[in-house]
């Protein structure tokens, strides 16, 4: 074992160490000569060896072993995030719990829908006709059984090829009524649990992707020709969104107004869901009847006819809007990275 004096308090110590024990100074040993110097030392002054050549030589390669290795464009970043980050796996988590959830209350609400139908309306429409509490409640105890007659009487006139206009009705009303509470469910999970969430693991991706770093240039080629990454729509959107920020080029606004409309629209999906369910309940409040009852059956149609064909308009238009403003920043963006 080799001995070297410290520089700095003169006790001997071994030269395979970087420390002092005795003052706790720091000390470099000259691997030429053995010269001993303090630790901010460059050269030694008896064989002229650079130490700091040494140290950046290593940190150098160190630095481009990294690089070598790092993913460059956006995209792969959020999706190296989505891999490897812990809180974005918690929200992911929670998606499937909550996911789990949903679905078996949902399951529940179907059956429930299913028996239950009309129990509330009809009983309210009995109500206003000025029925007897005897009468309402004898009703309100027959609905499960009124309820699998219609079934039985539309399957049986499925299969016979028998159907009256009446048992069509019923059963389409019936059916209607019958997905109150699957909807009323479905879209408070969607914009209660599920929206947030989707919020707060963006963040979360933008959040890693500024602190784990990416290059523009790199990620400006892969917006360019997304066939470069296959499988990561939600990486895409959610790298358009973060670009403008991290990268700090104009666009900022647009990109944030694009998810709010995003956003917005989906959640304007499922308000419109749940008004159509008191409207429909008032008009089966007041309607009875054959007469009455293919009225509200033909409102019926038209409205669920018109929900859907709103909703399809609404989701073209704000893709074309998306995909149209995302070509503009796109183009901007290249001349800037």
């Amino acid at each position: 074992m080799t001995l070297v004096k410290c520089p700095i308090c003169g006790q001997a110590m071994s030269g395979s160490k970087k420390k002092c024990s005795h003052c706790g100074a720091r000390i470099t040993v000259c691997a030429e000569c053995g010269s001993v110097y303090t630790a901010d030392t460059e050269i030694c002054n008896m064989c002229g060896k650079s130490f700091v050549k040494r140290k950046l030589r290593q940190r150098r390669m160190s630095s481009e072993q990294r690089d070598a290795s790092a993913l460059n464009d956006l995209v792969s970043v959020i999706n190296d995030v989505k891999q490897k980050n812990i809180g974005y796996k918690m929200v992911q988590a929670v998606k499937i719990i909550t996911g789990a959830i949903f679905i078996i209350t949902l399951i529940i609400t179907v059956v429930l829908g299913l028996l239950f139908s009309g129990i509330v309306t009809d009983t309210i429409s009995a109500a206003v006709r000025g029925c007897s509490f005897d009468l309402l409640w004898t009703q309100i105890l027959h609905t499960v059984p009124c309820n699998i007659q219609i079934w039985k009487a539309f399957v049986v006139g499925l299969f016979s090829g028998d159907f009256t206009l009446d048992a069509v009705l019923k059963f389409f009303n019936y059916f209607v009524s019958a997905c109150t509470l699957p909807i009323i469910t479905a879209a408070t999970y969607y914009s209660l649990v599920y929206l947030p969430l989707d919020v707060i693991d963006m963040l979360i991706c933008g959040l890693c992707a500024k602190k784990r770093g990416y290059n523009g240039a790199d990620t400006v080629a892969v917006f360019e020709c997304p066939a470069l990454i296959y499988n990561s729509a939600d990486s895409f959107d959610k790298a358009y969104t973060y670009f403008p920020f991290l990268q700090r080029v104009k666009g900022r606004g647009i990109s944030v107004a694009l998810d709010v409309v995003w956003y917005f629209f989906n959640l304007l999906y499922c308000v419109m869901a749940l008004l159509m369910l008191p409207i429909y309940s008032i008009l089966r409040i007041f309607l009875s009847g054959v007469y009455a009852g293919a009225l509200l059956c033909g409102a019926s149609v038209i409205g669920i006819l018109g929900y859907a064909v709103t909703v399809l308009i609404m989701s073209l238009l704000v893709n074309i809007t998306v995909i149209s403003v995302r070509k503009i920043q796109l183009k901007r963006w290249a001349d800037l990275v």
